[in-house]
């Protein structure tokens, strides 16, 4: 059978897997972490097609099958989404307007149902509910008799790039600082980081990721170096130069935690709150709090403090789980 690779995971060309779709949605507003951990969910899947509402589709990433469905989440929708699938097919639900009712009109017409979830208390009657929070329990949700949850970091919606994590390095790395704040920062938070770490030591580079980088010429300083439009390969490398980080309680945190960088979290929007509670289990995870009510002398304070300690363990779980049981549901 001819082999399919699929964004670094190999599978065989079988016939006896059921198609996955993904429904899901990015773009400035919303922000591209649903799309990210979608792509990621990809690479575990022999075959599968996006579903994207109009505005998304300039923020597809290329190579990723898709088609065009409405934007609501009614029950009319998916009895019309219903006639794309098959019995069994599977279909991955990423996104905050996805509604109880829409899910369980799919699965009265014998479509399995996989929600990526964020906010326990938004938990959807599928048959699977993923939050890759670390920390949670059954107890941080409603009771859905008929959902099973793979909750915590082996479920970890990461990129290929990012599944394994890096071993300790015992050496300490000269003072680096990495910062990014994603996608959805008009600019307003990355321009205030980029004054507050010309203020650290002269001897302490600074690589920032932003969406343009012309938009911040004027913030440039000496050991500052500007990025964009990074692969994911790219980011894991450039995390591997730096010794310590500034970012929010997202994604990108995990990213930074399964790379062994240090970092100084905060919260940017109101989603983030339980991955922050989940990162601060980890010995290398510090917090400022809320990203644009901190002090930015404490931020400072913190930072160099961080930069001056030597690397520390931490234990992050292999996510062969995941791969496992989503092959399962799709046989």
């Amino acid at each position: 059978m001819e082999k399919a690779s699929v964004f670094g995971a190999d599978f065989l060309g079988d016939d006896s897997f059921k198609q996955a779709w993904i429904r899901t949605d990015a773009d400035r507003n919303i922000g591209f972490g649903h799309m990210v951990r979608c792509q990621a969910l990809a690479a575990f899947l022999p075959k599968f097609t996006f579903l994207v509402s109009e505005p998304s589709v300039p923020f597809v990433p290329d190579g990723i099958p898709f088609m065009v469905v409405a934007s609501d989440f009614s029950v009319i929708e998916a009895e019309k989404q219903s006639l794309m699938f098959e019995s069994g097919d599977l279909l991955i639900i990423d996104s905050y307007l996805a509604t109880a009712d829409y899910v369980r009109a799919l699965r009265q017409r014998g479509i399995k149902t996989i929600q990526i979830n964020d906010l326990p208390q938004d938990a959807l009657p599928a048959n699977v509910v993923i939050n890759h929070c670390p920390g949670l329990s059954l107890s941080d949700f409603p009771a859905l008799p008929e959902t099973e949850f793979w909750l915590g970091l082996e479920y970890r919606l990461l990129r290929p790039d990012f599944q394994q994590p890096a071993s300790i390095d015992p050496l300490k790395k000269a003072p680096h600082l990495f910062m990014c704040f994603g996608g959805t920062d008009g600019g307003g938070l990355a321009q205030n980081a980029l004054g507050w770490a010309a203020q650290l030591s002269p001897a302490c580079r600074v690589s920032a990721v932003v969406s343009n980088t012309q938009s911040y010429i004027g913030s440039l300083f000496p050991g500052l170096t500007l990025h964009s439009n990074l692969s994911a390969s790219e980011m894991r490398s450039l995390m591997a130069e730096c010794s310590l980080a500034w970012v929010p309680a997202s994604t990108l945190s995990l990213e930074c935690l399964v790379s062994g960088l240090p970092m100084i979290i905060g919260i940017t929007a109101e989603n983030q709150r339980f991955l922050h509670r989940g990162l601060m289990e980890f010995p290398s995870v510090a917090s400022i709090g809320q990203w644009d009510t901190m002090n930015p002398n404490d931020l400072l304070t913190l930072s160099n403090a961080m930069l001056n300690q030597p690397a520390m363990e931490r234990h992050i779980p292999s996510s062969t789980k995941l791969s496992n049981r989503i092959l399962k549901l799709l046989s």
